[in-house]
């Protein structure tokens, strides 16, 4: 991946590391970037509404009656009518995606990692320098069955990783970054509960949520696809097909 931020630093660039992060102010920071994901949501869903077909047609459909109406005023005062429509039409937009906003400032960093059992979920950053510009939170569920075998006991491990956040700072999407926290994550509960181990994503992820009606959630849905088959290739890599 030659496109990622440089892990070394020939010029002076700072480097790239990966880790699991255990300080409240690590685990605070990476999980902002959670936050800010849920937020930025509202430029997605904004774009879906103002250019679905049927939003258009009802846009044209009142520009065309306002010239009608006003078409004898003057250019000027068409202008300005045509203009009034358009900037409701965006204030509506705007107002319908707030959701994102109250739904990213009501995210509770420490209550999201809290684990079931009083465990806290395993929180691994992509750290360039000392910015912290992706996370990958992962809660690691199972437990150790033991297994009578020729020759001794054997310890059979048995669970699954669930990836309940993943997202990278914008700047730095499409870079590689996000694959890497991936893989980290699958390699993680393989250490974790030997090779037979699945992970999956979280259906109800922080930004699974949307206050918009399914015709609007196309964009989100391509999303998830192109994150399913991130994974898959994850898994694959490790010669987990799970």
């Amino acid at each position: 991946m030659a496109d990622k931020p440089p892990n070394n630093d020939p010029d002076g660039l700072p480097p790239l590391s990966y880790r699991v992060v255990t300080q409240d102010s690590e685990k605070q920071e990476a999980l902002r970037l959670v936050a800010d994901s849920i937020a930025q949501q509202r430029q997605t869903a904004s774009a879906a509404i103002i250019f679905h077909p049927l939003c258009l047609a009802g846009l044209l459909a009142m520009c065309a009656g306002t010239y009608h109406q006003y078409q004898h005023a003057g250019y000027g005062t068409v202008m300005t009518m045509l203009s009034g429509v358009v900037i409701v039409y965006l204030s509506f937009v705007r107002f319908y995606t707030s959701g994102y906003i109250q739904r990213a400032e009501s995210f509770r960093w420490r209550d999201f990692i809290a684990g079931p059992d009083g465990k806290e979920d395993v929180v691994i950053a992509a750290v360039y320098g000392t910015d912290v510009i992706g996370v990958v939170v992962l809660r690691l569920e199972g437990d150790e069955v033991n297994k009578k075998k020729k020759g001794g006991a054997q310890t059979n491990r048995t669970g699954r990783g669930i990836i309940r956040a993943w997202t990278t700072k914008l700047r730095y999407r499409g870079k590689g970054v996000g694959s890497d926290l991936l893989h980290l994550a699958v390699q993680t509960t393989i250490r974790a509960f030997g090779p037979d181990a699945s992970v999956e994503f979280d259906p109800n992820h922080p930004n699974s949520t949307h206050p918009l009606p399914d015709m609007f959630l196309r964009p989100f849905k391509r999303r998830q696809q192109k994150a399913a088959k991130a994974l898959r290739q994850a898994l694959n890599h490790q010669g987990n097909p799970k």
